[in-house]
């Protein structure tokens, strides 16, 4: 009886570090995906970045009169736009 309850004890903790192992693996597989996300996602931001600049960019170049225009303009037509303020 005492030996056949070892051998039980000992299957059962081979289980377990088998399936500790399999966890590990995982963990690991999903931190090498989750760096590859952050990449992207990084890349994403800085294209974002890159087109939000060039749009103000734009506007410096834009000369009195017609920034003027656009401020009439915008007066008249509907008041339910919205502004947006993005911080880098």
């Amino acid at each position: 009886m005492r030996r056949a309850l070892a051998a039980y004890l000992r299957l059962r903790g081979l289980h377990g570090q088998a399936g500790l192992a399999r966890i590990q693996a995982a963990s690991q597989e999903n931190a090498q995906k989750i760096l590859a996300v952050q990449g992207e996602l990084s890349r994403a931001i800085q294209h974002i970045t890159a087109f939000l600049h060039s749009l103000t960019d734009g506007l410096a170049t834009i000369d009195n009169n017609a920034n003027n225009q656009c401020i009439l303009d915008g007066e008249t037509k509907d008041k339910k736009s919205h502004t947006v303020q993005i911080t880098v």
